[in-house]
């Protein structure tokens, strides 16, 4: 005869979350390989399009580059389910929007510009962006991996001469993100 369990009833829901999760009907249903689907596709493209975007730079001897052209592969996201002309489209407004912020937001920080006007240039960022991927339906992830290219731009103590290599980064990994994602 087994010992009984000492009642411990915090345990209660632990021991219940472990049995379903060890049932082994739950087991067979998570380990069950299936069809590949669209997902696994675009989530391939864009994994393929920043790793190239990683290896770059770093191959180029300016691995402090990479943060800036992985930014810039991020446009494969947009429009991944689209038919391959819109996608396209997007990708290269994308592209061109993303490195336009890197470029700005670089700008602005080497002007030395105070936190609240930089603050104000997000917030005027953030909104528009919204706007303009709301108006060309990008779908997810909408105008947060462009916000997050403003805060790479403002990243560091960039000087003048970091605008053209930043910028010429994040145009390089948005081109790549092109090339993947157009090629079929």
């Amino acid at each position: 005869m087994p010992l009984p369990a000492p009642a411990r009833p915090h345990l209660a829901p632990v021991r219940a979350a472990a049995q379903d999760v060890l049932d082994p009907a739950h087991l067979r249903a998570a380990l069950r390989v299936s069809p590949a689907d669209a997902t696994l596709a675009a989530a391939l493209r864009c994994g393929a399009a920043v790793a190239l975007a990683l290896a770059v730079p770093g191959l180029l001897g300016r691995p402090d580059l990479a943060a800036f052209a992985s930014l810039g592969a991020l446009t494969s996201l947009y429009g991944r389910y689209d038919p391959y002309r819109r996608r396209a489209a997007l990708l290269a407004t994308v592209g061109a929007l993303m490195t336009a912020t890197i470029a700005v937001f670089t700008l602005l920080a080497a002007a030395g510009a105070p936190a609240l006007v930089t603050t104000a240039a997000v917030a005027l960022l953030a909104a528009g962006a919204t706007a303009l991927c709301l108006l060309l339906r990008t779908g997810p992830p909408g105008a947060t991996i462009v916000v997050f290219a403003a805060g790479a731009g403002l990243a560091g103590a960039p000087a003048l001469a970091d605008l053209g290599p930043r910028a010429l980064a994040g145009a390089g990994g948005a081109l790549l993100a092109w090339l993947v994602c157009t090629a079929g």
